[in-house]
């Protein structure tokens, strides 16, 4: 096995590395200090000086590279909206907004419904507006070949194929050119062999076993490790039995998610979906397979998911002309900016608005000001 080296781009003390460390130096120390020049400029522990100092501090973004600026931005921003979100309902349940909000029921399955619609669709469209990490997990997870993805964006932007892409494809998986010929060609590319319907149960049933019980199983065992040690010696059957069921569930949300996602190929290829009717299909047929999941974990899925869906929103925007590339760098500052003001301010004056864990990393790294 190979030692991790010390220096160079993938080091321990390798540049990014280094920027990192920085930038969460820095941001700490600019942090503490303006909280004190505020509160000795205002005379008082107000909101007001706890939202300024993260807002100031957060200008040490500006030290990572620029590639992580947007998605660790957006990903704060989305943490800071759940931190309001939370607030006004432990705070404000009385007022209007918040009683609607609260007697919609399904809102989680909502709101990751229209995150599904907007990821899935840039996936099969447009992949390069997605974060180019949450991209390469698509492409893990969808367990098709780029090349094949490739031809079913052609065919949504009627183009024609790559040639030179599909004739490799066929050759290195000694496919006859003459499956390509017929009229259901992209189906035959995407499944050969297969009807559509039979390639939907093959698909989801290779899904579960070589992807998704691959990646829950080992994130529940060492998860269960670490949280729930001492109920596992306690109670050592129940707790496997539980674990055995979140392992059991999310596997299935995630196969069928995917596989519901795959299969808009096929109606894709019958020229029955469009760029713009796209979304509103996968947000329909995917977003309710998060009801397979326990109702605990279905509004933290739907926040995780809407990070990169943020970031294809404004990457989307960026490359129609709608947004000013010179602004991106303001609005990555003024977005984080504002998520680091709002979280610090729940950070200082209520930590039950913050997630246990998110809340354990802000003490360890800035303590109780």
């Amino acid at each position: 096995m190979r030692r991790p080296t010390l220096f160079g781009m993938n080091g321990l003390l390798g540049e990014d590395s280094l920027r990192f460390a920085g930038f969460t130096g820095l941001y700490t120390g600019i942090y503490r200090a303006a909280l004190c020049g505020l509160r000795n400029l205002l005379r008082e522990d107000s909101m007001l000086s706890k939202y300024c100092a993260g807002y100031i501090a957060a200008h040490s973004v500006m030290l990572l590279p620029k590639a992580d600026r947007v998605p660790i931005a957006v990903y704060m921003f989305v943490r800071a909206l759940r931190v309001i979100v939370e607030g006004a309902a432990r705070h404000h349940q009385d007022k209007l907004p918040i009683r609607v909000l609260k007697d919609v029921k399904h809102l989680d399955t909502g709101l990751f419904s229209f995150t599904a619609g907007v990821i899935l669709s840039s996936f099969l469209c447009a992949p390069q507006m997605l974060p180019k990490g949450y991209l390469t997990f698509l492409y893990r997870a969808g367990m098709k070949d780029p090349r094949q993805l490739n031809a079913v964006n052609n065919t949504i932007h009627g183009q024609p194929w790559d040639s030179t892409e599909v004739d490799s494809f066929l050759k290195e998986h000694h496919l006859p050119h003459s499956i390509i010929e017929g009229p259901d060609a992209m189906c035959q590319l995407f499944h050969p062999g297969m009807g559509c319907g039979q390639h939907y149960i093959s698909y989801f049933t290779n899904h579960m076993t070589q992807f998704s019980l691959r990646f829950y199983l080992p994130l529940n065992i060492v998860s269960t490790l670490i949280f729930n040690r001492d109920r596992l010696k306690k109670e050592p059957t129940k707790t496997v039995t539980r674990m055995a069921k979140s392992v059991l569930r999310s596997a299935c949300f995630l196969s069928l998610y995917c596989a519901n996602g795959i299969v808009a190929q096929c109606i894709i290829s019958r020229g029955l979906l469009s760029p713009a009717t796209l979304p509103l299909y996968l947000a329909a047929t995917i977003g309710p397979t998060i009801l397979l999941e326990s109702q605990s974990r279905r509004l933290e899925l739907a926040m995780y998911c809407l990070s990169p869906t943020l970031q294809a929103l404004y990457s989307f925007g960026r490359d129609s002309g709608w947004i000013k590339k010179q602004a991106a760098e303001f609005h990555v500052i003024q977005l984080f900016g504002f998520a680091m003001g709002t979280i610090m301010t729940a950070h200082e004056m209520d930590m039950s608005h913050l997630q246990p864990t998110f809340e354990q990393i802000l003490k360890n790294l800035l303590g109780i000001n």
